[in-house]
């Protein structure tokens, strides 16, 4: 008798959980998509960057042919507001022998302004290896790149993506993680006190700052700039979106 009611009570259960409730259980457990790609250059007009002062960008940069061109040494420029969790993507090409790079989270230290770097190179010309710690994609000075990144030659546009999640970064090239690193774990602390951040305190800890495209006198092209802004998320569920 108890088995025949223990049975009944069972069937009851399972008839109670419907094809649509399961259905709404699973659809709670996916990651939320990701948010609209917001853009950050509107391939007309330098509106949205500033420069370290916060002034409007008057001399080095221009737009030319819906690029972001930095056609001579003068100033880097700077987002006008200040971004947390978010995925940066971006289109970028230099000539022989340049040198640049796009900063993210940057303060103040003292009399510098300093952020965590993306960087823009031409490996060949300084002889670096691909897997160099200072070379295109490195999360410069701190980690370098996969040796078989996939980065087109130099005058040849090649599409980038820096994704920052709490306390994990990712560099992107050409639709392929390259590089990664967690902020304050105990290899961050060693690697950034063997590198030429050592001596700033708390290098890169803080959670937001603005981001930054350097000059560093070389011509430079950027196009395509977006920002998705990111609510806090697993980082392994987000890596899945990004692959998609």
């Amino acid at each position: 008798m108890r088995h025949w009611l223990f049975a009944a009570l069972l069937a009851i259960l399972f008839s109670s959980m419907t094809e649509p409730a399961a259905a709404q259980r699973l659809r709670r457990r996916a990651p939320a998509p990701l948010p609209t790609p917001v853009p950050l250059f509107d391939g007309q007009s330098l509106a949205g960057w500033v420069t370290a002062k916060g002034e409007p960008v008057t001399a080095g940069w221009e737009v030319v042919d819906g690029m972001l061109h930095l056609k001579e040494r003068s100033t880097s420029i700077y987002s006008e507001r200040e971004y947390t969790n978010f995925i940066l993507n971006f289109e970028w090409k230099i000539t022989d022998g340049g040198n640049s790079g796009v900063k993210y989270r940057v303060r103040s230290y003292g009399n510098a302004l300093l952020g965590i770097e993306y960087q823009l190179l031409d490996d060949l010309k300084f002889k670096y290896e691909s897997d160099h710690i200072g070379s295109t994609g490195s999360i410069y000075a701190l980690y370098e790149p996969r040796a078989d990144k996939p980065l087109k030659p130099v005058g040849e546009f090649n599409h980038s993506r820096i994704v920052v999640q709490g306390n994990r970064l990712e560099h992107w090239l050409n639709g392929v993680q390259i590089a990664s690193a967690i902020v304050g774990s105990r290899e961050w602390y060693q690697r950034v006190a063997a590198s030429k951040f050592g001596k700033r305190s708390g290098f890169a800890e803080n959670a937001s700052g603005k981001l930054m495209l350097q000059d560093h006198g070389h011509p430079t092209w950027f196009r395509s700039i977006t920002i998705q802004e990111l609510a806090p998320t697993r980082s392994r569920r987000l890596s899945g979106l990004l692959r998609r």
